[in-house]
């Protein structure tokens, strides 16, 4: 029945709604401006609130990570991230490091090379892996 509208810096690419309630449903929209005006808006997406108790979390990193080396391997430990969520697994990549690792990125599908292992998914209780086959 109403709408709202809020204005960001041109240098923002995200802002928080404030005011939100729970099992809502809420369209979006959004259109850019210059000194000219506002241009044609996006098309309304359309969000469900979830209930506050309900509420996903996405968890943190894991902490404590350690890697002990041996001839031909890398044993993996680590603790379960600092947040408090429901971890359902966890996915483990690893590489080959090079001279000039500086310029490539970390990528499943590196269309020049497929240098990235992984993802070695494993279990919630997991919190070892050894990695073999190495040398």
């Amino acid at each position: 029945d109403q709408i709202y509208s809020i204005e960001v810096d041109g240098n923002e690419t995200q802002v928080t709604l404030p005011t939100v309630q729970s099992k809502k449903i809420y369209k979006v929209r959004i259109a850019a401006s210059t000194t000219m005006g506002y241009g044609a808006p996006s098309e309304w997406t359309q969000h469900l609130i979830p209930e506050r108790n309900k509420l996903i979390m996405v968890p943190f990193a894991p902490t404590e990570m350690k890697v002990k080396t041996t001839v031909d391997s890398l044993l993996v430990t680590w603790q379960p991230p600092s947040n408090q969520v429901q971890i359902q697994g966890y996915k483990l990549y690893y590489r080959e490091a090079g001279v000039d690792d500086s310029s490539k990125e970390l990528s499943e599908s590196n269309n020049e090379e497929h240098w990235t292992k992984g993802p070695i998914r494993l279990r919630r209780k997991v919190k070892q892996y050894e990695i073999t086959g190495l040398g």
